[in-house]
């Protein structure tokens, strides 16, 4: 409760009670409901295991929301055809991505050292997670992988 003292003329005070504003009207972040994480597939690249491993795509996913959340990211190499949302992966990890922020799940392909292809990433394909966009939730690349026989 706020308390503000008012001065009348030339001798009295009277003090009058005022509720304390709401958290709300401070940081209106605090108070929205509909507060959403924002999933988009930042970037690919590739590695190895270590020398004479197996090749291992990377797929860095980034959260432009106001929240942390958890999401799967689902995963296709040289895939005949384009997925859609809903499509379940051939590989797909969980992945907590920090609001603001990024992390990166990691696809193993033993024995395809070498060998060039689409690699397709969607996240959240299964929508499980509110999303300020949900439209911005897939990405492809043509990788070439590198030969871990020799890395």
């Amino acid at each position: 409760m706020l308390t503000l003292s008012i001065l009348f003329g030339t001798g009295g005070a009277a003090a009058q009670s005022f509720p304390t504003p709401s958290p709300c009207l401070l940081n209106p972040a605090l108070c929205n409901f509909n507060v959403q994480a924002d999933f988009t597939i930042q970037s690919f690249s590739v590695g190895c295991t270590g020398l004479g491993g197996d090749p291992i795509v990377y797929v860095t996913v980034a959260n432009d929301g106001i929240i942390d959340a958890e999401t799967y990211v689902d995963f296709w190499w040289g895939s005949p055809t384009i997925p859609s949302l809903g499509d379940i992966g051939e590989q797909y990890r969980l992945v907590r991505v920090p609001a603001g922020g990024t992390a990166t799940a990691r696809f193993f392909l033993p024995g395809l050292d070498g060998q060039s292809a689409y690699a397709d990433a969607i996240v959240d394909t299964e929508d499980e997670v509110s999303e300020s966009n949900e439209s911005n939730n897939t990405d492809w690349q043509w990788l070439t992988l590198p030969n871990c026989l020799f890395n």
